[in-house]
C-alpha cells in the first residue's frame, strides 16, 4: 500500500455495549474517503468481534472519542507489554467554554515532545479555523 495514513477506530454496539475495531484506507479525495469510511462503519454495525475487517495494515493509528465523558488524562497499555509504535488519540466531551480534552499516547521511540507539540498546535489551528469560519457565515 502506498498510503501511509490509515485511521483505526471503534464501532460501538449500543445493544450490548461492546465494540469492534475497524480501519479505513485514507485518501485525500474527501468524497471517496467518506464513501469508504461510511461503508466500513455500516459493515461494523453488523459484525461482532474485535475486528470488523481482515488485513489491517501495520501503519495504522487509533482514533477514539468519548463524547459522554471529560478527562484530564488517558493511559493505554499493550497486551503482554509489547511495543506499540502507533499513536492513540482520544478526544472527550467539550465543556460550556467549548474546551475539549484531547490525549495522545505514543512511544517515545516514535515521537518526541516537540512532535507532540506540533500535533496539538496543528489541531488547535484547525479547530480554531473551523470555529471562526462557522461563526462568520
Amino acid at each position: 500500500m502506498s498510503n501511509s495514513r490509515v485511521p483505526n477506530y471503534t464501532i460501538f454496539h449500543e445493544e450490548d455495549h461492546t465494540f469492534s475495531d475497524c480501519w479505513t484506507d485514507f485518501t485525500d479525495d474527501f468524497d471517496s474517503f467518506y464513501k469508504n469510511i461510511t461503508s466500513d462503519m455500516e459493515l461494523g454495525k453488523t459484525k461482532r468481534g474485535i475486528k470488523v475487517k481482515e488485513g489491517q495494515p501495520a501503519n495504522f493509528y487509533c482514533v477514539s472519542c468519548t463524547p459522554w465523558t471529560a478527562f484530564t488524562a488517558v493511559s493505554s497499555r499493550m497486551v503482554n507489554g509489547g511495543a506499540a509504535f502507533f499513536p492513540i488519540i482520544t478526544a472527550g466531551k467539550y465543556d460550556d467554554n467549548y474546551q475539549m480534552p484531547v490525549n495522545i499516547t505514543i512511544a517515545h521511540a516514535v515521537a518526541d515532545g516537540y512532535h507532540i507539540g506540533l500535533f496539538f498546535e496543528y489541531l488547535q489551528k484547525e479547530i480554531s479555523k473551523e470555529y471562526l469560519n462557522s461563526n462568520l457565515e
